[in-house]
Formats: structure tokens, C-alpha cells, sequence
């Protein structure tokens, strides 16, 4: 009896900490995230004397994008939410590897309204805390980490497909069917030897491996047909075909050994050429 009084006396002078939603995160957020200084203010004044000047000249245009609002109300220039970041994980280092960390990393949010640029941009610090992001924070924190390796990247605001936009995969061929490509052995020159073992000579047929060739690349033709069929009735059939608001990545040629400008779709990450039928326009 006495044991239980003290283990009584014991939980009554207890007590629960008061639990939040913003349990020990307020206090290591910047004031930055909440005010503007002085110069930032007079950039977004410049910024909105801008838009409106923008859309009394071109009536028949979208609103540009350049001073949404933050998760705290905070209007904040656009070009604030790109940080160019180099991580210590050299696997990111390629654009390629990069973008795919990017795409599996995040879950993607469809635009509360699909044919107008949003009005609220969410921080990338808050983005990386929740893993869920809009198309045009996928591409801020793909633009940012690409600039922090030494790409020449930008954001792309513009019209995307339906299948695009909507990250609608169904239509594509999947990647993990597609044969595999026979890559042609290329034979460096080397200084002859006496010493030089000579090869096994093969017994194989080379006919039969060209007409298995010929048979693969018909075959692909034919996926590729079917497929930009589907895709076409699709597109006559959508409502919004050439409104459908969209942001990828743009990557220029010349940084990095990169031979030719593409496209980069950060919801999936795939590169793709920036002549894709599927990105229908370009606003900025």
C-alpha cells in the first residue's frame, strides 16, 4: 500500500508539456520567413508597379509569377526561393540522378486552379518538412540544387499537356520494358603487337541478328504510333488543351559538358528535348 502511494504521489506531480502544432519549430524560424527589410520592399514595390503596367499592355496574357505569397502570408519575390545548394552526396551531382531524387523525394499537389499560376508559394525549407509540393516547387528545389552543382538551370513558368501536368504516366511506355539498346563496341587503336591473342571467332548468324534488329526497331514504331495516337484523342478531348498551367526546369547547354539544351520534368524526372510537343508554351 504504501508502494502505490508513492508511485500515485509520483504521477500526480507529473505533467504532460503542452503539445502544438508548432512544437519547437516557431523559435528556429527565420524573421525573414515573416518581414521584409527595406530593400525587399521596395523590390516588391517595383515588382507589382511592373505586373500591372504587364497586364494593361498584354490584357490577353497570364499574370506573371514574381511575388507570391509564403506559408506566413509573406509576399516574397520569386527569385528568393531559389538557393543554389550543393549536398555532400555525390550520386546528385548528375542531373539525371538528381532529378529522380527530387521526383521520389516529394509527392506531387495538383494546382487548386489548373489554368492560373498559384498565388502561394510554400518555402523550400517547409517543403523538404512535409515532402509535398505544386509543380512550381518541384522546380525551385530542382533549379536549386542543379545551380549548386554547376548546371546552368532555370524555372520554367508556361502550358503543359494534360498528361504532363496532371504527372499521368499511363500513356508512356514504362522504362523498365523498353529492350535494352545494343551499344556498338568501338576498337581504340593500339600499336601491334606479336603478342596479341586473337579473338575466338564468333558462330553466331549476323543475318539473324539483323533481321532481329530490324523486327525491334519496327516494333518500337509501331509503340510509339499507338501511343502519340492515344495521346492526340486525348488531347481533342481535353477542355483546357493549351491552358493547363505548368513549371519545369530548363537546362542550357555549355556547363557541366551538357552538348544541348532540354527540358527536365521535375515530377517524374525525366529529361526530355525542349522541342516536346507536351510543353505547349512558355509565359517566363
Amino acid at each position: 500500500t504504501a508502494l502505490m502511494n508513492n508511485y500515485e504521489k509520483e504521477l500526480a506531480s507529473f505533467k504532460l508539456p503542452n503539445i502544438t502544432e508548432d512544437t519547437g519549430k516557431s523559435k528556429t524560424i527565420p524573421d525573414s520567413y515573416k518581414t521584409n527589410n527595406e530593400a525587399e520592399e521596395k523590390a516588391l514595390s517595383f515588382a507589382s508597379n511592373f505586373k500591372r503596367q504587364y497586364m494593361h499592355l498584354y490584357q490577353d496574357r497570364k499574370p506573371l509569377l514574381l511575388n507570391p505569397t509564403n506559408e506566413y502570408s509573406t509576399a516574397k519575390m520569386i527569385c528568393t526561393s531559389i538557393r543554389p545548394t550543393q549536398l555532400k552526396f555525390k550520386q546528385l551531382y548528375d542531373f539525371d540522378q538528381c532529378a529522380q531524387f527530387v521526383a521520389d523525394y516529394l509527392t506531387y499537389q495538383f494546382l487548386e486552379k489548373p489554368t492560373e499560376v498559384p498565388q502561394q508559394l510554400t518555402s523550400l525549407t517547409k517543403v523538404l518538412e512535409t515532402q509535398e509540393a505544386n509543380c512550381f516547387e518541384y522546380s525551385h528545389l530542382l533549379c536549386s540544387l542543379l545551380l549548386g552543382t554547376g548546371y546552368d538551370a532555370y524555372v520554367v513558368s508556361g502550358y503543359a499537356s494534360k498528361g504532363v501536368a496532371l504527372c499521368d504516366l499511363s500513356r508512356q511506355e514504362c522504362p523498365l520494358l523498353a529492350e535494352t539498346v545494343d551499344k556498338e563496341v568501338v576498337e581504340k587503336e593500339s600499336k601491334p603487337s606479336r603478342y596479341v591473342i586473337r579473338p575466338i571467332r564468333s558462330l553466331e548468324s549476323e543475318f539473324k541478328d539483323k533481321v532481329e534488329k530490324k523486327r525491334r526497331e519496327a516494333e518500337k514504331k509501331r509503340r510509339e504510333a499507338e501511343l502519340s495516337k492515344v495521346s492526340g484523342e486525348e488531347e481533342a478531348k481535353d477542355e483546357l488543351y493549351g491552358m493547363r498551367v505548368h513549371s519545369w526546369v530548363l537546362v542550357l547547354s555549355g556547363s557541366r559538358e551538357v552538348p544541348q539544351s532540354f527540358f527536365l520534368e521535375p515530377t517524374t524526372g525525366q529529361a526530355v528535348p525542349y522541342t516536346d510537343k507536351n510543353y505547349q508554351g512558355i509565359e517566363s
